[in-house]
């Protein structure tokens, strides 16, 4: 048996610090709840979506492979803080999640839209627009929605409080703006709207306005990891795996799988080619 060269031996041994730290020992556990564009259910209850996509080309480049479980967004925080979910895919920072989540780097814009009908002449593009507007103009949400930090805000101020009209669910809010019940109808991201619109069948008589957007940290989309169930140094390579994939060409053949080109844009902030 001829002895190993030091060259040879170097090989080896780097070879098997590289298959150790590849390693993952159990795959990632991810909630999933019907929210297309970023996730959802194809006709066969398969798991799609932006984000349902990236998290897999993240988790192949990690070695690993992720476990969807179907869960409505109020659970899987819960399941998240008790560290029963690693990853919640695609939410909104909050002051109040950090104490049990970790979040890093956002991967999207992720603008909340106003809904309204094209025959009014002055579309509002702002929510605070709306304290300047006749007593009688109105704007639905959902009860119990957190939209953003703005608009949280704005629920404490009287003279906003009397244009809002509170609903139990966003197609009544669109059936109220049709009806010409309410001006507008706010909802939280840009493409929530859209499947309700196809089934009232109702595209061609209303608009999607983005809210005008600012700096705060309520414009974007993030990847969250259970502080109970993930290590910073764990979390932190997912999530720079993530922001990788979405400064390359995947994440444009991702993106044009799902959405139009035309609302790239919006949530990329790249200019329109």
């Amino acid at each position: 048996m001829t002895r190993s060269t030091p060259v040879t031996y170097i090989l080896l041994l780097l070879l098997s610090i590289g298959v150790a730290h590849a390693r993952c020992e159990r795959p990632w556990r991810v909630g999933i709840y019907d929210h297309l564009p970023y996730q959802g259910y194809d006709a066969k209850d398969r798991p799609i979506g932006i984000e349902v996509e990236l998290l897999r080309i993240a988790a192949a480049r990690l070695n690993c492979t992720v476990m969807f479980t179907p869960l409505p967004l109020k659970r899987q925080l819960n399941y998240a803080a008790k560290g029963t979910v690693d990853i919640v895919m695609g939410i909104g920072k909050r002051k109040e999640r950090e104490a049990y989540l970790r979040y890093y780097e956002p991967y999207l814009i992720e603008p909340s839209v106003l809904v309204q009908r094209y025959d009014q002449t002055e579309p509002i593009t702002s929510l605070r627009e709306v304290m300047h507007r006749d007593s009688d103009f109105a704007i639905a949400a959902l009860n119990g929605a957190s939209y953003s930090h703005d608009y949280e805000q704005l629920l404490q101020n009287p003279a906003f409080n009397q244009h809002l009209r509170l609903t139990s669910g966003d197609e009544i809010s669109l059936r109220l703006l049709l009806a010409g019940r309410v001006d507008a109808a706010l909802f939280g991201d840009l493409h929530q709207p859209h499947a309700l619109l196809r089934r009232l069948e109702s595209a061609e008589r209303l608009r999607l306005t983005p809210i005008e957007r600012s700096n705060r940290n309520d414009d974007f989309s993030y990847f969250a990891y259970s502080r109970k169930a993930l290590k910073d140094t764990k979390a932190r390579t997912i999530n720079r795996t993530l922001v990788e994939i979405t400064r390359s060409p995947a994440f444009d053949n991702v993106l044009k799988r799902h959405v139009a080109e035309s609302e790239i844009p919006l949530m990329t902030r790249r200019e329109a080619k």
